[in-house]
């Protein structure tokens, strides 16, 4: 064994072998320095007696008794074995040196005798004196050199101490002898050679693969040597635990293995080995660049590499298998205890010197640990032969470390972990590789490639990522609000073009939504409907879609058709029965029934699928109610009033209590004709649903409305006023959901000027008619509302104010006639028109409008007069005699209802007296025209009574009743009468031309101007 000085200065010459710590402390790495042993190796004197062979050979031929199950379980040569010798043992067997006991072999025992013409003698270096010792040992024919398992302990760590020794002195055995050994005599614990013990490996023959030379076989026709090779028994017994488990078949044999069959142990069987790949011709040696010594052993015809990269291939073999199925009978008749066991057929190992020096540069280029973990897998490890043939194979073949250290962890069952970016070059070698192209472009400007190549890619995926999925819908977001506020500036078809710039850069469905609806409050329907539209062609079966879309067609164009055909195409034909696609669907055809009453029965049938399928909820009833009061069916809708009335936890909305309200309202005014709904008289508690309107939903302005019509039937004018102001607020605010609704804006205007009218407020119940008007003709001019004389009644009242109030003929007549064109035109209507045409001197147009009037008011007074006028001015003097003879007998008979008339006092009997004074100057005007023509004189004498008639009159009106004194003005009969007593040129008879304004009597309007 090796002294501590000797290891010091080994461990001190490898750590210099190829500048190692320098190359790993420039790659980041430390150097790992090998720990010595704390006690010095104590040697194991070889015995010189005679006997000593006897006892070694008992002691081994009793251990290779032993039984599998007395066998060493586990046998773990680890790496922190190899490293750290144990220096401690608890058996006086485990303290045996193996390599000690190699040493007491006898040179007789191994060797052939001397007459072989082919042996010879390596210069091993060592002193003769050695040499010699080692020729004169003697060891039994009979002896058996089967190794005990206790044998193998610390054999690793020996291995890699012999292995790594550098200044140890070089070791030359014969060409013929297989077993190499190197003997250290001296009692100062001279180191021994392990490397007499590694080349046991190669003993396995053709079991390891090696092919038989020409020599081996003819040594094996030698009957002297091989009989005598044949008595010694040198098998190693089985390890439990230390191989892997096998079937009978294929199970090595190796307890029955023995060295008399390798022919491995004498004279010129050596020659086997000439084809053995473990070095080349001879051995040569190594010199480091760096001037570090590195021995290697020189064997002509079977080379050994220094001491550092040996290795021990095949010692499975040697272990497991054996050269014939002959000596396996021979074996296991020796040991009596192991019967014929079947050989299985591995590939054979042949290396030539070629392949052997790959490996060698393989084992080289590898880490220590790794190194040392195939050497251990090769020399020590008993794994199958496939594996060991694999194992070769990769190391021939150059396997990367990473791939060879995988491998040999699967089968030692342990990690190896290999060193960063490790490589194991000498000096010189390593200069070279640094200076090269590939080197500086591998571990310069390939790193900062790679470097640059992640950062470019990391960048791109960044700005792709942050483009796509930040920017992208930002920059669309940006521009989507941007078209949104132009549709407040009015620019419609500029906020479309920025709408579909922004979705082409990123679809967002909320937008379609935003825009339709935006598009919608600004009254811009066509832009509205594109946006629903679109929405469905690029998101089909959008369910929310779908119901606004059909909301808004209904709603808001009265497209029912549409409407109905988009909740069935997008809804209900993918589910029959989905509630909000048949409330929809309800809802639809109720409005879609204002306009054709048939539609109703649609409504009818899916309000009662929905009732069929989820029962009788108070949605689908609260539908039904209205239902019912479209459908005008009083007695269904009394007692959905008291459902829904009993309780407040019962859920329905604003809108429906205040259209029941408005309903019950309509039958309580109504005026009844023919027999009477018994019904009508069970309604009660119609002011607690109008407020309870209110209170459900505040922003309803229906409640408003009716609640408004309530009390100005049963309340007092101011709070229908404050109702009418409510109701304008809310109206203004709440969407345009049905034409319904619209009429009750427009009514809401109506009947809130005429209470400013009543007031007197003139000019802002004018501004409330001409809003209401603005809603009207838009209503008309978007198909929602159809001309009606219920609205055209709103521009008789506007013209009204410029009529009575304003005297602004021109824009009442221009009112008037717009009544007329929407069917109001009542005979008033029409009697103001034709005022305002005789007052423009249009005769006919006046007379036209005035015959119209007088099929309603054949007898009215104000009427006649008018009548008289205008066919007088238009030269009609017989027509114009009939009218005014009517309105004086009109006018006679009043005056006979008193018995004296006080004008004075009376205002009746004023107007009384002023019409009969004008009707007697007119009707004797008309006569005198009448004489003239036809030349009847009787006319004459007619129109001069009546001019004195006239005249009474007008003494009556102005005489001053305290002091009856006449006064002194003339009327007009006075001046007719003059001309025709006295005639003056160029005189033209007078008639009185004014008319009254209004032909009501009495007229609200004159009543309201006389306030």
């Amino acid at each position: 064994m090796p002294s501590l000085q000797d290891l010091q200065e080994f461990k001190a010459s490898l750590k210099n072998i190829g500048r190692e710590p320098f190359v790993l402390q420039e790659s980041g790495e430390g150097y790992d320095d090998l720990p010595l042993p704390d006690t010095e190796p104590i040697p194991i004197e070889l015995s010189t007696s005679e006997d000593a062979p006897s006892e070694v050979s008992s002691e081994v031929a009793s251990m290779a008794s032993l039984s599998p199950s007395n066998q060493v379980d586990e046998v773990d040569f680890s790496l922190d074995d190899l490293e750290k010798p144990s220096t401690t043992s608890s058996t006086t067997e485990e303290d045996f040196d193996f390599g000690s006991f190699l040493d007491s072999i006898s040179e007789e025992a191994l060797t052939e005798p001397k007459n072989t013409e082919d042996e010879s003698v390596l210069d091993t270096g060592l002193p003769q004196t050695l040499s010699d010792q080692t020729e004169h040992v003697d060891v039994p024919e009979n002896m058996d050199f089967s190794v005990p398992d206790d044998l193998l302990q610390g054999f690793s760590e020996e291995i890699e101490e012999s292995r790594s020794e550098q200044d140890s002195k070089l070791i030359h055995t014969p060409q013929e002898s297989v077993v190499e050994e190197t003997l250290a005599g001296d009692d100062e614990g001279t180191t021994e050679q392990v490397s007499d013990i590694l080349d046991l490996e190669s003993s396995g023959g053709e079991e390891l693969g090696f092919e038989e030379t020409q020599e081996t076989t003819e040594l094996s026709q030698n009957p002297t040597t091989s009989s005598k090779l044949e008595e010694f028994d040198f098998s190693i017994p089985e390890f439990e635990g230390s191989f892997p488990e096998t079937s009978p078949d294929t199970l090595p044999p190796s307890s029955s293995s023995t060295f008399g069959d390798l022919g491995s142990l004498g004279g010129s069987e050596v020659s086997e080995y000439d084809e053995f790949s473990l070095g080349s011709e001879s051995f040569q040696e190594i010199h480091n660049d760096n001037e570090d010594i590195t021995n290697k052993l020189d064997v002509s015809q079977g080379g050994l590499s220094g001491v550092e990269d040996f290795s021990l291939s095949g010692i499975d073999e040697l272990f497991m298998q054996t050269k014939e199925p002959a000596s396996i009978e021979k074996a296991s008749e020796a040991s009596g205890k192991k019967g014929n066991i079947p050989i299985p057929i591995v590939e054979e190992i042949t290396l030539s010197e070629e392949d052997f020096k790959k490996l060698e540069q393989t084992l080289t280029s590898y880490p220590l640990n790794l190194r040392i973990a195939c050497e251990e897998l090769i020399a020590e490890q008993a794994i199958l032969p496939e594996q060991l043939s694999t194992l070769i194979k990769m190391l021939i073949r150059g396997s990367s470390a990473k791939e060879t250290a995988s491998f040999a962890s699967k089968i030692l069952g342990r990690s190896i972990p290999i060193p960063k970016s490790f490589e194991k070059k000498t000096g010189e070698a390593l200069e070279a590789e640094q200076a090269s192209f590939a080197y500086i472009f591998r571990h310069r400007m390939l790193p900062i490639l790679e470097l640059f190549t992640f950062i470019v890619l990391l960048t791109a995926s960044i700005f792709y990522l942050s483009f796509e999925f930040i920017y992208t819908p930002l920059k669309a977001e940006s521009i989507y609000k941007k078209g949104f506020e132009r549709i407040d500036a009015g620019d419609y078809q500029r906020a479309n073009e920025r709408f579909f710039e922004a979705f082409n850069l990123w679809r967002k469905k909320s937008w379609f939504f935003k825009y339709a609806q935006k598009f919608r409050d600004k009254r811009q329907y066509i832009y509205a409907e594109q946006k629903y539209e679109e929405l469905l062609r690029y998101y089909p079966r959008d369910k929310k879609g779908a119901l606004e879309f059909a909301h808004f067609e209904a709603t808001y164009l009265n497209n029912y058709v549409k409407a109905d055909r988009i909740l069935r195409n997008h809804i209900l034909d993918y589910a029959i029965d989905d509630k909000d696609g048949l409330l929809a669907l309800g809802d639809v055809n109720l409005a879609w029934g204002d306009m054709e009453p048939v539609r109703y029965e649609e409504a009818r049938k899916a309000f009662a699928r929905y009732m069929e399928r989820y029962g009788k909820e108070d949605p689908v009833l609260e539908r039904m109610l209205k239902y019912f009061i479209r459908t005008d069916n009083l007695a269904e809708v009394l007692p959905l009033q008291v459902y829904f009335m009993e309780s407040k936890k019962r859920k329905i909305s604003g809108a429906t209590l205040a259209e029941m309200g408005g309903y019950l309202l309509d039958k309580k005014l109504q005026d009844v004709k023919g027999v009477p709904d018994k019904n009508i008289s069970r309604i009660e508690g119609l002011r607690e649903v109008l407020e309870r309107a209110i209170k459900t939903d505040r922003n309803i302005p229906e409640g408003y409305y009716h609640l408004a019509r309530y009390f100005s039937k049963f309340g007092k004018p101011v709070d229908e006023q404050a109702m009418l102001e409510k109701a304008l607020s809310v109206f203004d605010t709440a969407p345009e959901l049905s034409s319904r609704r619209i009429g009750y804006h427009i009514d809401t205007y109506r009947r809130y000027a005429l209470l400013l009218r009543n007031n007197r407020e003139f000019i802002t119940a004018q501004a409330q008619l001409v809003a209401g008007l603005k809603v009207y003709e838009d209503a008309v001019q978007r198909r929602i509302l159809a001309r009606s004389s219920e609205f055209g009644r709103l521009y008789a009242d506007l013209a009204d104010i410029e009529y009575f109030s304003a005297g602004n003929y021109e824009s009442a007549l221009q009112h008037y006639m717009s009544s007329l064109e929407n069917g109001w035109a009542p005979a008033e209507v029409q009697y103001r028109i034709g005022v305002i045409h005789y007052t423009n001197k249009n005769w006919a147009e006046a007379l036209e409008k005035f015959f119209i009037t007088s099929l309603e008011f054949p007898l009215n007074r104000r009427l006649l007069l008018a009548l008289g006028n205008a066919t007088y001015m238009r030269g009609d003097y017989h027509a114009a005699q009939g009218y005014y003879n009517r309105l004086l007998d009109i006018l006679e008979t009043e005056r006979s209802r008193f018995p004296m008339l006080v004008p004075n006092d009376r205002p009746d009997h004023m107007e009384l007296v002023e019409r009969l004074m004008m009707a007697r100057n007119n009707l004797a005007v008309t006569l005198e025209s009448l004489a003239e023509v036809t030349g009847d004189n009787k006319l004459r004498s007619q129109a001069l009574a009546l001019y004195a008639e006239s005249s009474r009159a007008w003494d009556l009106i102005t005489r001053d009743p305290k002091r009856m004194v006449r006064s002194g003005s003339k009327n007009l009969a006075f001046l007719n009468t003059r001309n025709s007593l006295y005639p003056i040129k160029n005189y033209e008879r007078q008639i009185y031309s004014p008319i009254d304004k209004d032909v009501l009597e009495p007229s609200l309007w004159e009543e309201l101007l006389e306030k």
